[in-house]
């Protein structure tokens, strides 16, 4: 596919995009679960629901219908995350120089993400990626989660872009229906937590396997 107009805005995923949090997700949940007695989920299943909002990865994988007790797994999630999140959360290779370079270009950086606002600001003051980044959009921000295509419209009107002009950047499908309901043009990535066929299914009109090929495709 060849642009037919320079991309003014990014909007970014987190988790399985810009840093690897997988193992620091699947460890706050199993932890969550021990301490709530309960008994631990395959981390596999745990793995297909990155990307989506915490209420919904407790009642799929952990098969939870009350949501009092939904609720409670939550706050203990999010009360246990920082911790193993500061310890086991990086950076994929080629994240930050590929920032730099594009934010030099002129290109607005956004972040839209499942995690909640503060969690995401620490997790950016952590991996120093703050100041790459204009506006970020948190699950907590929007009155409809991902794959609802709030966050990219809000985004879309805080930097004044058309869709034709904005491309959303993830690594699952969430992601790609995010950016195809806000009729954005999309970018899958395969090195996070989705897979190359789902990204394909969701129709992405990019898949790359490294950050640093954004460069190609955002500047020409």
């Amino acid at each position: 596919m060849t642009l037919h107009q320079p991309v003014k805005t990014l909007v970014l995923d987190f988790d399985g995009t810009l840093a690897d949090s997988q193992i620091s997700i699947i460890r706050t949940v199993q932890l969550t679960l021990q301490q709530l007695g309960f008994e631990q989920v395959d981390e596999g299943s745990v793995r297909k629901l990155i990307g989506l909002p915490l209420e919904d990865t407790f009642a799929k994988a952990a098969h939870f219908t009350d949501t009092a007790l939904i609720q409670k797994a939550v706050d203990l999630y999010r009360a246990n995350y920082t911790a193993i999140n500061y310890e086991h959360t990086v950076l994929f290779p080629g994240v930050k120089e590929t920032l730099a370079y594009l934010q030099q270009q002129g290109v607005a950086l956004t972040i839209a993400s499942s995690k909640w606002r503060n969690v995401l600001i620490d997790s950016l003051d952590h991996l120093k990626l703050t100041g790459y980044i204009s506006f970020l959009l948190g699950d907590d921000d929007v009155p409809h989660s991902k794959p609802a295509p709030d966050m990219v419209w809000r985004l879309m009107e805080l930097t004044g872009s058309k869709p034709e002009e904005t491309m959303v950047v993830g690594d699952t499908a969430y992601d790609i229906a995010m950016g195809k309901g806000a009729g954005s043009l999309t970018c899958g990535v395969t090195y996070g937590n989705g897979t190359r066929e789902e990204l394909d299914a969701q129709q992405a009109d990019y898949v790359i396997s490294d950050f640093r090929q954004l460069k190609t495709i955002v500047l020409g």
